[in-house]
């Protein structure tokens, strides 16, 4: 399957990987997209493949077009990141294990973030509809005149709701 276009969603999702790559290999990011084949670059091209195509399941011709490179180098980076793994050549295990933690926690926070928005958006609207029955029992006791001022408070009281949720 060849692609010709890649979809501004893949485009960010790339960007993000490769910015978070850089920043934890502490690499720049143009040497990374370069055509150099020092052996710190080899492994975040590594990563990047992987998290990629298997993560984000990408395929190589996206991927390949996201990091200037041919998909045949993203198939190569891609087998070139279960030998490194494997084997923990000069602890590279130990580096992607720490960029994939920061990667899947980075790809779950918005989810997070989200649901707790969320939460917190229905308790508002149950407190807004809550101090609206409220405010029709005030005015439906105040349009009754055979309700005494003892009973009314006593009422209020009981549906009071809380100003500092």
């Amino acid at each position: 399957m060849k692609a010709k276009y890649v979809s501004e969603e893949d485009q960010f999702t790339a960007l993000k990987v490769i910015n978070l790559v850089c920043e934890i290999m502490d690499q720049s990011k143009r040497a990374v997209l370069s055509r150099r084949r020092d052996h710190e670059l080899v492994e975040c091209r590594a990563m990047i493949s992987h998290i990629l195509v298997h993560e984000e399941s990408m395929v190589y011709t996206v991927v390949g077009k996201m990091t200037i490179k041919d998909h045949s180098s993203i198939i190569n980076s891609f087998k070139t990141h279960a030998s490194l793994y494997s084997t923990n050549h000069r602890g590279y295990r130990d580096s992607y294990d720490l960029v994939y933690e920061k990667y899947m926690m980075d790809k779950i926070a918005p989810a997070v973030d989200s649901s707790a928005r969320c939460q917190i958006e229905r308790v508002n609207n149950t407190i807004d509809e809550l101090r609206k029955i409220r405010t029709f029992l005030i005015k439906d006791y105040l349009e009754d005149g055979e309700v005494d001022v003892k009973t009314l408070a006593t009422d209020i009281e009981e549906i009071k709701i809380p100003t500092d949720a």
